[in-house]
């Protein structure tokens, strides 16, 4: 794979595209050559394996919005040409051509407005998360929401002492990794070791892939931060606060949180709940317990703030 210049987009959640509010999409003109080849899918496909993609399709890009919630893409063009629409109506419509790669972060919506009759696209997956396919309902955009209720549920499992076996530490490092915090995702892995609990042969290969990610996740964090403060939504800076949570770095979070809750039209609902979150990962439990009782919005999002609440009393 060449490298040139990536150019970085970062759409807000519309209310029906989540998008990512930490990591952006990622395009690469010209990211793999095919001068020359009579079979560009086949170079296109081995390039992706050897930055350890799989899963590999090989398609158009759907006519309609949607977007997969649990696991990153990526696509590369083969062959003809495309205008897609990312990141939702609000997004933006970009031209797509052969050699372009695109990553997009899970969440990112996808549209393909016009195409080649020869439009020929190579789609790959991470080894890590599961795939799904979301349309940009209102209902799919609540249930994504919900899942980083069922990692807080585990979060909450974890700092309680009420894990109940292997499962729990690979389903809660597996979230983690979904979601991006690959670090917390590493923290889990290791104490699930420390109990010998994990003694699966699939433990390292999980291990590796968030250790990989974390490392990735470090030399990108300046990009990261400064793409956040940039962004018209705290949203990004909230979400970078909850992985200095699971970095260790309690009391940095603590202040990009802040931060983020600052800006206008941050989720208020999820930001104070990673505010209490980080206060009681510092060790700062009164202040915790004050953070998770303003919480307002559903009563799944008001009882899992409950519940952080009781963790936090003990």
């Amino acid at each position: 794979m060449n490298a040139p210049v990536p150019i970085a987009h970062t759409f807000a959640d519309d209310g029906r595209i989540p998008n990512n509010p930490a990591l952006p999409l990622v395009l690469y003109r010209g990211g793999i050559s095919l001068a020359g080849s009579p079979d560009p899918e086949d170079v296109i496909e081995k390039a992706f394996a050897a930055n350890g993609w799989g899963d590999m399709w090989r398609n158009g890009i759907y006519p309609y919005a949607h977007y997969h919630s649990m696991i990153h893409e990526a696509m590369g063009v083969a062959r003809g040409r495309a205008k897609v629409r990312f990141g939702g109506e609000k997004g933006q419509e970009i031209e797509i051509a052969p050699g372009d790669v695109v990553i997009l972060p899970a969440g990112t919506g996808h549209q393909c407005l016009v195409q080649t009759p020869t439009l020929v696209v190579i789609g790959a997956y991470p080894p890590s998360g599961a795939y799904n396919l979301c349309r940009g309902t209102k209902a799919e955009h609540a249930k994504a929401l919900k899942d980083h209720q069922t990692l807080d549920l585990y979060r909450i499992r974890m700092i309680t002492g009420t894990m109940q076996g292997a499962k729990d530490y690979t389903l809660l490092a597996k979230l983690a990794i979904e979601f991006g915090f690959n670090a917390e995702a590493q923290s889990v892995i290791q104490k699930g070791i420390d109990v010998k609990l994990l003694t699966d042969p699939s433990t390292p290969r999980l291990m590796g892939m968030a250790t990989s990610q974390a490392q990735a996740d470090v030399a990108s964090w300046s990009k990261q931060l400064a793409a956040a403060k940039a962004a018209p939504s705290g949203d990004a800076l909230v979400k970078l606060g909850e992985d200095l949570i699971g970095q260790g770095k309690a009391n940095d979070a603590i202040g990009l949180i802040q931060q983020g809750i600052a800006k206008d039209k941050a989720d208020m609902t999820n930001a104070q709940t990673r505010l209490g979150q980080a206060y009681l990962a510092a060790g700062q439990k009164d202040q915790a317990v004050r953070a998770f009782n303003k919480v307002q919005g559903t009563p799944n999002e008001m009882l899992v703030a409950k519940l952080w609440a009781l963790a936090a009393r003990k």
